[in-house]
């Protein structure tokens, strides 16, 4: 993603510091770096639709940090309202529109975006043959050579076990898709879409239950210390490719 004024880009950092607390805000921008670097946005790139934006954030930076429109799209009425007002608040509500919509079935012609992106958002979907009607649909609105990104869940990551355990175990953990590079790798493809660059975030996720905070945090700095590490990204938590149409 190309950075026209870095201001721009810490206010909204610092906006989310405010809303959650430093704590959350610092683990989701650390985590949200995957879709930044993936995220390239080009001197052709109009229009920009978002797959699934749910609070629309990520709808707000791009807008913020680039020359691009931004549509966000969400099932989620009420999820879209929010990031209206936070986008009127950040300044940016003239970049962006909000549409209602199901990511199966997306209200746009064929070829309408230069870049479509989906963050985090089809491991909520219910089966894997949604998750391909999804990559469709994506590949659908986007013209040829346009950029199509996509992060998620990986089924590789190096606490998967864990994680699973822990849904069946523990209160408050939400059950969810995993995927292998490799899958995603065949349903982007057979949506007609050609992978061009992966990446990876997040070798451990920090649980900040009452009572193992510090234990927790000493182990999330100790371990991701190797996330950047080429040969260490295929095992990270969150996993996510660019490809062109």
């Amino acid at each position: 993603m190309e950075e026209n004024d870095q201001n721009l880009v810490d206010d909204l950092d610092v906006f989310l510091t405010k809303l959650w607390g430093p704590l959350k805000a610092n683990r989701y921008l650390d985590i949200k770096k995957v879709d930044r670097r993936l995220t390239k946005v080009s001197a052709e790139d109009h229009l920009a639709i978002d797959v699934g934006a749910g609070l629309c954030l990520d709808s707000i930076r791009l807008a913020k940090v680039s020359r691009v429109f931004c549509i966000a799209v969400d099932l989620q009425r009420s999820a879209l309202t929010q990031g209206r007002s936070w986008a009127t608040e950040l300044g940016v509500s003239k970049k962006l529109d909000f549409v209602v919509a199901s990511a199966l079935d997306l209200p746009f012609r064929n070829s309408r975006a230069d870049l479509t992106v989906s963050y985090s958002a089809i491991d909520h979907l219910p089966s894997r043959e949604s998750v391909q009607r999804w990559f469709d649909e994506m590949s659908r609105i986007t013209r040829p050579g346009g950029g199509v990104v996509l992060t998620t869940s990986n089924r590789l990551w190096l606490f998967y076990p864990a994680f699973q355990l822990a849904c069946h175990v523990l209160p408050g953990f939400r059950k969810e898709l995993f995927f292998r590079p490799s899958e995603l790798v065949v349903m982007m493809t057979k949506a007609g879409l050609r992978p061009k660059a992966f990446d990876g975030r997040g070798l451990y996720y920090p649980y900040t239950r009452k009572g193992f905070v510090h234990i927790s945090l000493f182990m999330g700095k100790l371990i991701n210390s190797f996330q950047d590490l080429s040969i260490f990204k295929v095992l990270c938590g969150r996993i996510g490719f660019r490809a062109t149409k």
